[in-house]
């Protein structure tokens, strides 16, 4: 018999569907299996998600972190999502039922809750894969397993308290207007009054308290297999024309590009005095690349080499003595892939503190507070460069070393016929 899993993910950055396209192939293999896949907003049919990922990408491209952080991780999440999930539940839950999945896979934020309910309505196997490394209350549920990289993020899915309002209050098609109404007031109450005890967030900068016992696994890095096995630094400096006795910064911001990457050109353009290649990546935004590319002859002893969106970015990491990105739990896990330090900066949207909190609690980079610091970073970094990938080594050991083996580990986890998800479990 068949089995349907359903794949839900979002146009948002890359590293959701990057994720969901990955579980896909993995799982597709798989005699008897069918795969489908949707984008949340697609499959719902609904405007106000595809509106939030419009701004999350204009407020990053214009380096805007804490509108960003507070209006759209917060503000809408406790304002606006809780009238959201009691006026379109029944209508969410209808959708699903049209597709009728054997297993639900979700790769994205926001829509914990009504997959929960789904998946217990239908008695059937539900994964949250965390996409972060810190999380906010929407990516958990009592009802998931949830995927984390790591078991810091385990600890953190563990410290929400199960019987507050957004847990144990459920919404479904037979909820009452009245119900509804009281939803949505008991959610205003906790934040409003009790944001102290009901805060939505949980970064992983410390061991939180365990409140539940919610079903958790770190399975280690979610990446394409381009990322597994070792590469050759001088042969990828050889393939992409690099000189081999220069040092080589790749300077990258996923695909939304943006001011970040002409701003740390411009930096180390204006410090630098010894001989430099800079690997620009743009990603898909035209302007920031057309920016670079004005900047490539304002000093010849840093080279710039500006790049739009690449499919060889893992050849990129490789040639790179170090990485200067914002801490993105995507390009971190790529780095630590490619054994390539990383250098990031403390300015974040809250969804990317963990990936800060990685680096600091097992010294895989550096992490920086102004641009004018990283230069000075960078030349650190190189003088010691071995001690980070031993520290990267060190954090990796305990996960798959070869693409064949996660995705057999993954199958293991996913798939009715050879769940083990209790032994999987990690028991903080």
């Amino acid at each position: 018999m068949t089995q349907k899993i359903l794949i839900l993910y979002e146009n948002v950055g890359s590293g959701h569907k990057r994720v969901a396209d990955i579980l896909e192939t993995i799982l597709s293999e798989v005699e008897d299996v069918q795969v489908v896949s949707y984008a949340a907003s697609e499959l719902f049919n609904d405007s106000t998600i595809q509106l939030v990922n419009r701004l999350w990408t204009m407020f990053l491209r214009r380096n805007w972190i804490r509108l960003t952080d507070g209006f759209i991780n917060f503000f809408l999440r406790i304002w606006v999502a809780p009238i959201v999930e009691a006026l379109e539940t029944g209508n969410y839950l209808d959708k699903l039922e049209g597709i009728d999945p054997d297993i639900l896979i979700c790769t994205y934020d926001a829509f914990g809750k009504v997959l929960g309910t789904y998946a217990q309505e239908k008695d059937i196997p539900y994964f949250l894969v965390i996409t972060d490394h810190s999380i906010f209350s929407d990516l958990v549920n009592p009802h998931a397993t949830h995927l984390c990289y790591f078991p810091e993020t385990i600890n953190a899915v563990r410290s929400f308290d199960m019987q507050t309002t957004y847990f144990a209050q459920q919404i479904d098609r037979d909820s009452s207007t009245w119900d509804k109404l009281k939803y949505v007031i008991q959610m205003y109450r906790d934040h409003a009054l009790f944001r102290s005890r009901h805060t939505i967030f949980r970064n992983i900068d410390r061991v939180h308290r365990e409140q539940n016992m919610a079903k958790a696994i770190a399975v280690g890095p979610i990446v394409e297999p381009a990322y597994y096995g070792k590469q050759n630094q001088r042969e990828m400096r050889d393939k992409h024309n690099i000189d081999i006795d220069t040092s080589c910064l790749l300077v990258v911001s996923g695909s939304i590009g943006g001011s970040f990457i002409s701003d740390m050109v411009h930096t180390f353009q204006q410090q630098v005095t010894e001989p430099l290649t800079i690997l620009a990546v743009c990603g898909r935004d035209q302007k920031s690349f057309e920016t670079v590319c004005g900047m490539q002859e304002r000093k010849s002893q840093v080279k710039v080499i500006p790049l739009g969106f690449v499919d060889y970015l893992h050849e990129l990491y490789v040639a790179a003595d170090a990485v200067v990105a914002r801490p993105s739990a995507g390009v971190l896990l790529e780095s630590l892939m490619c054994r390539t330090p990383l250098i990031t900066t403390e300015l974040a949207t809250a969804n990317d503190l963990g990936g800060i909190e990685l680096i600091k609690g097992h010294q895989l980079g550096e992490v920086y507070r102004r641009s004018e610091e990283v230069p000075g970073l960078f030349r650190r970094m190189m003088t010691q460069r071995q001690r980070y990938i031993d520290n990267i080594d060190r954090l990796l050991a305990s996960y798959p070393a070869s693409f064949a083996d996660f995705a057999g580990q993954m199958r293991e986890i996913i798939l009715p016929a050879s769940r083990r998800v209790a032994g999987w479990c990690q028991m903080l």
